[in-house]
């Protein structure tokens, strides 16, 4: 592993060839149906390589390689930075500068 991130009951980490891998509660594709991991998950569905990861209270973004960004998690007031209150188990792209 390169890094490791830490939020509210979760943790990720990303591996030299940029891949991800969280675990601890991360959201299913019902959000108000977390699943608690103990092992960690790829998160398969991120769009480039990995270069920068932070994690808040209840979601996870990351920095790819070409400068896109994608955020999951919770999304109900507008975490994610898609201009929508909608949360996502899977990564959403970031609309750059993110919508107020």
């Amino acid at each position: 592993m390169v890094r490791v991130v830490a939020g509210y009951q979760k943790t990720c980490a990303w591996k030299k060839d940029g891949s991800l891998w969280c675990f601890g509660d991360l959201l299913t594709d019902v959000p108000s149906q977390p699943r608690a991991l103990s092992s960690p998950l790829r998160v398969s569905e991120l769009k480039g390589q990995a270069v920068a990861l932070a994690a808040g209270d209840s979601f996870t973004c990351a920095l790819t390689l070409k400068g896109s960004v994608w955020c999951w998690g919770n999304g109900t007031e507008g975490q994610l930075g898609t201009g929508r209150k909608r949360s996502s188990a899977s990564p959403v792209r970031v609309r750059l500068p993110c919508p107020g």
